[in-house]
């Protein structure tokens, strides 16, 4: 497998970090590389949402714990994984016929107004 090599002007701070946090120079080279990915990866998210407007966000999200004032720890047991995800497409499906476009004028107006004043600053 491919092994990058850590430029030579790099070991020095590195190595100083070591001392400081005491956790080996290839676990702090790993943490930085993972954060430099997923900041990468959420930076191109952003600029793909940016650039496709049709992209879905999702509303509803579901856990067992939400359940938990309705129904008996024994019955919330029977559900998998699977089936939460059934109650929030159904949750969702039931938004979208009622309250949805009512509560996304209300909700984004104030989101766009603060966008646009930090726009402006």
């Amino acid at each position: 497998m491919y092994s990058p090599k850590i430029k030579e002007e790099l070991i020095r701070p590195l190595y100083k970090l070591r001392k400081r946090i005491g956790k080996p120079m290839t676990v702090i080279v790993n943490q930085f590389v993972m954060e430099g990915i997923n900041s990468l990866t959420e930076y191109l998210d952003i600029k793909e949402i940016i650039n496709n407007p049709k992209k879905p966000f999702e509303i509803v999200s579901v856990c067992r714990a939400d359940l938990k004032g309705y129904y008996s720890d024994e019955e919330i047991e029977y559900l998998s994984d699977d089936d939460l995800k059934i109650i929030a497409i159904r949750m969702a499906d039931e938004y979208c016929d009622n309250d949805f476009w009512t509560d996304l004028k209300k909700i984004a107006k104030p989101v766009i107004n603060e966008a646009k004043s930090r726009e402006e600053t």
